[in-house]
Formats: C-alpha cells, structure tokens, sequence
C-alpha cells in the first residue's frame, strides 16, 4: 500500500464491548459503522466476557454479512478483546473503536486516504466530547485525556506524526500488528470481582514497539473523528482521580516491560508544559476575568492530578514484578 499502489486496501473495525447495559450504546456505533463513506469490509464485534450480550447481537445483527459476532466467554480485557478481533480478520487495515463512541460518516475514508497518501504503517484521529451531563468545571481541558478525548492543547490540529493515538480512534496495517506482537494484556482495563482497574497503557505501549522495530509512529490525521460519550459519573472527581493513579501504574509497568530510553519523552514533554504553560496559565486566570473560582478549581485538580501520577507511579514499582 505505497503512494503508488492503486489496490484499495481492506479495512475491519473491531469494537470491544462487554456490558449489556450499554447495548443501546453499542447499537448507535455499530450503525455509525454502517453508514460510513467508506464502508468497512468487516466489523467485527467482541463481546468480552458476556455471553448474553453476544447472543444477543448474533440475534440482532444476523442479517448483516459484513457484521461478524464473537463471544469470549472469559473477560481478557480490552487488549485481549481487541487481539481476539486481529487474529480473526483477513483485512489490510484493522481499525479500532469503542462501544460508547460514534465515528464521524467520513472516519474509515479519513483514516485510509492517511495510507494513501503518507505511506503510513498506522493512522489514527481525533476523539471529541459528546458531554452527556454538564461538562465539569474544575477539569481543565489538558486534562480531557483522562476522559478519552483529544484536546488541541495536547494535539496539533494539524497531520502530524505521534506517538499512540486514543484506542478508540486507532488503525493499523494487520501485519504490522502481527510483526510488533499485538496489544499487551498485561495493560488496560482490568477486572477483578465487579471492580475495573483502569490501567491503560497498552497504546502506547505497541505505539513505542512499531517506533522501535519501524523508526516511525502513528500518523494523526484531525479529520479522521469519532465521538465520544462522556457520561457525568466518568466525570466526577473519584474515578478521574483513580484514572490519574493507574495512569502513573502504567507508566511504570511500560517501563520494565519496555527498557528503551526514550519511551517516556511524551510524559516529559507533557510534564515541561504542565511546569511552564499550563500551571503559570491558570495562575493567570486567577487574576483575570471574570471566572476566578472556576479558575482556583481547575489548577487544584491539575496540581493534585500530577501528585496522583506520581504516587502511582512509586506504587507502580513497589508492586511490579
């Protein structure tokens, strides 16, 4: 699939989902899917650890061809979700998303004219807000990533090469996938009894492998868009604050899994903007405008996030094995 080539490449979509109480969710991306620009050769389904979730979509979605169901009757987390989806599609490009997200009619076009046109081994795109109770306001908006959401202030609005990509707007060439070793299930969302431990980290960790065995990254493309639904108790203060810790987990289990020196140069670079713009810019905003509490609010929750981090990352290595 170089610049030259003018086979068109095929794409799957794989959507992890494993609740069956959001299946009026899930119902709107799969449709979402379905009406895209670019149809996808495959949208493959995977419902994780949830049998009666899958049956129920097998029932729906039976006269669909290009719509494929699998049922994992043990929950492996979203990785090992997302890796069951890889090793069952034949397609060239295999994209991701999420059961509480709604790609843009353009997306799957977006992401592959990226293939087209820069001869990338991965594409990725925008993630934005559909707040479904007040936006909160003491988040300030560098800090969207706690809640999926991509923000320029983090993100160029522009094409530009990066690191990792949200795992909910996400694609890649298959046999990249299957050179790098596909997505650690030692990361992300983790159950234990009816408690998700929200780890993370398994973008970035298999964006830091294509980096190191191919010397270049995920091409972001902002026109390349999916929405994201972002209901108010993800947004309270509790689970981003528990978000923040194993976030600082994650980076510790990426670190000894992952020894290369540059594979937190994106932390240290976050870190320098957090120090030099981001704190002295809500400082500012204290003293400016009309908004002062809301000002106060917003750089508290950003000096405790980055306290959080950090003790989850001490944690991180006095339990890591």
């Amino acid at each position: 699939m170089n610049k030259a080539s003018k086979i068109e490449p095929t794409v799957a979509v794989i959507v992890p989902t494993c609740t069956i109480q959001g299946y009026n969710k899930l119902h709107k991306t799969i449709e979402s899917l379905l009406q895209q620009s670019r149809k996808a050769n495959e949208i493959i389904v995977v419902a994780n650890g949830n049998r009666e979730l899958g049956n129920k979509l097998k029932i729906d979605y039976r006269h669909r061809d290009n719509i494929r169901i699998m049922i994992i009757t043990e929950f492996l987390g979203a990785g090992g979700a997302r890796n069951k989806g890889i090793k069952a599609s034949n397609a060239d490009i295999i994209a991701f998303t999420d059961d509480d997200c709604t790609p843009d009619s353009k997306w799957i076009e977006k992401l592959v004219e990226i293939y087209r046109t820069r001869d990338a081994i991965a594409a990725g795109g925008k993630v934005l807000p559909v707040w479904l109770a007040n936006k909160p306001s003491f988040l300030p908006e560098e800090l969207y990533w706690l809640v999926g959401v991509t923000h320029e202030k983090i993100f160029a609005d522009a094409v530009i090469e990066v690191r990792n990509t949200f795992g909910s707007n996400m694609s890649f060439k298959k046999d990249i996938l299957q050179s790098v070793g596909y997505f650690s299930e030692r990361l992300g969302f983790k159950g234990a009894g009816n408690f998700m431990y929200p780890i993370g980290g398994e973008e970035q960790d298999i964006g830091l492998r294509i980096i190191h065995k191919y010397g270049k990254g995920i091409i972001y493309n902002p026109e390349a868009i999916v929405y994201h639904d972002v209901p108010a108790p993800k947004a309270k203060v509790v689970p981003l604050i528990k978000r923040a810790f194993y976030f600082g987990v994650a980076k510790t289990l990426i670190l000894r899994m992952d020894p290369f020196k540059n594979n937190m140069d994106t932390e240290k670079s976050y870190l320098v903007r957090i120090l030099t713009d981001f704190i002295p810019g809500h400082i500012g905003d204290i003293f400016r405008g009309p908004a002062h509490f809301a000002a106060v609010k917003k750089l508290a929750f950003l000096l405790m996030v980055v306290m959080v981090i950090g003790l989850g990352f001490i944690y991180g290595y006095a339990i890591a094995k």
